[in-house]
């Protein structure tokens, strides 16, 4: 997130966060929104403030401590890392509080420092594509500005980059947070979900079927109706036994499924039934 008006020393008062502080409330509802659930934090998120294209504030989720629901607290830990970023050198990061550091970097480091790491910038922005069936990269970072809109040298810098929309409505910065994780919560539940791609009669074929997926670099799961025991697979010899791929390898398991029947049409003429 882009902040264009936070006073770059970190000299103002917790109690006046929309107007001395340069709309750090803004800012403060976004670390928020990005981090807290229910009795706990997101671990798996990193929030990176560009603070007048001269500071980057970053907050850790695996770290980030003292980071409290109410603005004035989160406030103090900007605070604090302005302040700890004083006079830092170019480049040089610097611990502010736990989970928190600051750097002297601006939009276009931070870009080559998130490309590095094979993380992908995409742009949060009314007039792109809609985010529900929007293809997301694996390792996606999402950038959107404070109240302010995007300068013409920001907008020149994130040229060419996927533009995604989370809606219809032009929104504030945390609401489009809280969207976007609600919609890469949901893939992640749907690539979790396992759907049953074949059916075998007996377990040697279960497990015949099973190692050549795996090889493919498939996760398999079985499912029967006999009892279940302590070891991965135990029915008798006539016993249906479901093979199951998680929701998102489907069709690939059915190409290697398909390779596999192939491949046994290959050496015996014809393929025994599944």
């Amino acid at each position: 997130m882009i902040g264009h008006a936070v006073p770059l020393e970190g000299e103002f008062s917790l109690s006046d966060l929309p107007g001395g502080a340069g709309r750090l409330d803004v800012l403060c509802r976004a670390a928020n929104d990005a981090f807290l659930v229910s009795h706990g934090i997101r671990k798996d998120v990193a929030l990176h403030f560009v603070i007048r294209d001269q500071i980057t504030i970053s907050l850790w989720g695996l770290r980030l401590r003292h980071l409290n629901p109410d603005e004035r607290s989160t406030g103090a830990l900007f605070r604090e890392a302005l302040r700890a970023g004083h006079n830092l050198p170019p480049g040089e990061e610097k611990p502010s509080t736990p989970g928190v550091t600051v750097r002297r970097l601006g939009l276009a480091g931070l870009l080559d420092d998130l490309r590095a790491a094979a993380i992908v910038p995409v742009v949060l922005d009314e007039g792109g594509d809609p985010l529900r069936g929007a293809p997301v990269p694996e390792e996606p970072a999402f950038i959107l500005s404070d109240h302010q809109n995007f300068t013409t040298a920001e907008n020149a810098l994130l040229a060419g980059l996927p533009r995604i929309a989370v809606g219809p409505r032009v929104l504030q910065g945390h609401q489009c947070i809280t969207l976007v994780h609600n919609e890469l919560d949901l893939r992640e539940a749907k690539m979790n979900d396992w759907v049953v791609l074949t059916t075998t009669i007996g377990e040697p074929q279960a497990q015949l079927v099973a190692s050549f997926l795996r090889a493919e670099g498939l996760r398999i799961q079985f499912r029967s109706h006999v009892p279940p025991s302590v070891y991965p697979l135990t029915v008798d010899g006539l016993a249906e036994v479901q093979i199951l791929v998680p929701a998102a390898d489907l069709a690939r398991a059915q190409e290697a499924l398909a390779a596999f029947e192939m491949g046994g049409e290959d050496d015996h003429g014809e393929h025994d039934s599944l």
